[in-house]
């Protein structure tokens, strides 16, 4: 009976701790997406909303088509404009957020990430173009 009683305390602590391990590793993952080159282009859309007033729930893909009109109001997209026209894009809304909402689908196809090397970041994949490379790369200094 004594051992019984044991066995189960042991089960609970297993499932415990499993659970733990579990919040862990989502935590750590969401940590880790950060470091990708689509986690630094999200956060900076979310840098955006916040300085322009825009509501949290917001999907990223509509505030990068809106980052052009926050120039203003934001200096995550006045930099984000000037990356993207630095880097051949022609300096209007319609171009600028199409290459942004563009760059973001491109990332969002493969997430993978790299460490954080200030000196030299990594960009994901070599079918990024330079426009879209240079964004990023901006956006890392």
């Amino acid at each position: 009976m004594e051992k019984d009683n044991e066995l189960k305390l042991a089960e609970k602590d297993v499932i415990k701790l499993q659970a733990d391990i579990a919040g862990l590793n989502r935590e750590l993952l969401h940590k880790e997406s950060l470091f990708t080159s689509r986690g630094i282009l999200e956060f900076m859309a979310r840098r955006v909303a916040i300085q322009a007033g825009i509501k949290s729930s917001v999907p990223v893909t509509n505030i990068l088509a809106e980052t052009f009109r926050h120039q203003e109001v934001s200096v995550v997209a006045k930099t984000m404009v000037k990356c993207a026209v630095e880097s051949g894009v022609p300096n209007t809304h319609d171009e600028v957020c199409e290459v942004l909402t563009s760059l973001y689908g491109e990332l969002s196809k493969e997430i993978h990430g790299h460490a954080w090397n200030p000196k030299s970041i990594e960009i994901m994949g070599k079918h990024l173009s330079n426009q879209q490379q240079c964004i990023i790369k901006a956006l890392c200094s």
